[in-house]
């Protein structure tokens, strides 16, 4: 085996950087393609962080692992020194992993702010010509803004907001449902149980309909628990009104257990992203009246039943007290004769 095979891809790359003409393979001309890569970020970092040629200056990180207090360990620092071409080998190396997984990393370096700017022109520039260039151009810069660490921080900001903005209305929904559905629902049920225990049938039918409703009286923790296929099928929140939306949300777990993939956290932002769209439907006076609240909640008044008047019987009654002008000529013959 040659000394060129023993080399890391970064090093064969900077070595045909060094001496292009012994890049003659394809995959050698590969090699020197990303050093040559390599070399234009290189820049973009100097520039970013102000310097105008290589520096081999120590950058001091501190990492600091937070074990269990429980096990009564406590926290442990870490300080590591690392130069500026070994932090841009491992800023290498976690570009190609990302590749490796199908992801395409992002290579721009550019703030923030200046992100959403070109993100804004993208959009403006797509709608009045959805060229693919243009598609492309509005997708580059949303996938660099919501990989930013700022967009992750602002977003946590705004759901915490939301949810501080909707605790109170969610937790009283929370309490109206929990008065309306039998405590001991899960202790067995059916529409003819229900209906011994007061309620209506159209409700009775409705709780066995949708037993996502019965979470109510679930503890979190035990929610928690709860298998990804029973979340799914089982406790389908599809067609609830927006106070049986917004009790559901308020019983639920800040996490779920047994969720490696995510999935059930997925489930969770559904009924979030549910919930947020009848709130804003809400505001906008265009909640349709069975999302407002279903039927089967609200008392039906019996009809007025108005008296039935029968205007020919009346008629009638008055021919039997007036003659017609034939009637009256034949009895006027009558006494004649």
């Amino acid at each position: 085996m040659s000394n060129k095979e023993t080399y890391s891809n970064i090093a064969l790359s900077e070595m045909y950087l060094k001496n292009p003409k012994e890049a003659k393979t394809p995959e050698n001309l590969i090699h020197l393609r990303k050093a040559r890569n390599m070399e234009i970020y290189r820049e973009q970092v100097r520039k970013i962080l102000g310097k105008k040629q290589k520096t081999n200056n120590a950058i001091a990180i501190n990492s600091q692992t937070s074990q269990s207090s429980t096990f009564g360990i406590p926290n442990i620092t870490n300080t590591y020194n690392i130069t500026d071409k070994e932090l841009l080998e491992q800023i290498e190396v976690l570009k190609s992993q990302l590749l490796n997984a199908g992801i395409k990393p992002i290579s721009e370096m550019v703030s923030y702010q200046d992100a959403k700017e070109y993100l804004k022109n993208a959009i403006k520039a797509a709608s009045e010509s959805d060229s693919h260039e243009n598609i492309k151009e509005v997708e580059r810069w949303d996938e660099f803004i919501k990989n930013h660490p700022k967009y992750v921080e602002e977003e946590k900001e705004k759901e915490e907001a939301w949810k501080n903005d909707n605790f109170l209305k969610n937790i009283e929904a929370l309490e109206i449902q929990q008065k309306i559905i039998p405590k001991n629902i899960y202790s067995g049920a059916s529409v003819d149980i229900l209906m011994e225990k007061g309620l209506k049938k159209e409700l009775a039918v409705r709780l066995m309909r949708n037993r996502v409703l019965w979470l109510v009286h679930m503890d979190p923790n035990q929610i928690a628990l709860t298998h990804l296929a029973d979340l799914r099928f089982k406790y389908s929140f599809a067609g609830l009104d927006i106070i049986e939306m917004r009790a559901l949300y308020a019983c639920m777990p800040e996490k779920f257990e047994h969720d490696d993939t995510g999935e059930k956290m997925q489930w969770l932002s559904g009924i979030r992203e549910k919930l947020s769209d009848l709130i804003n439907q809400e505001k906008n006076n265009t909640l349709i009246s069975r999302l407002k609240r279903n039927q089967a909640y609200l008392d039906k008044k019996e009809p007025i039943k108005l008296k039935k008047i029968n205007l020919n019987a009346q008629n009638n009654e008055k021919n039997k007290t007036k003659l017609s002008f034939m009637e009256e000529l034949a009895l006027k013959r009558k006494i004649i004769d």
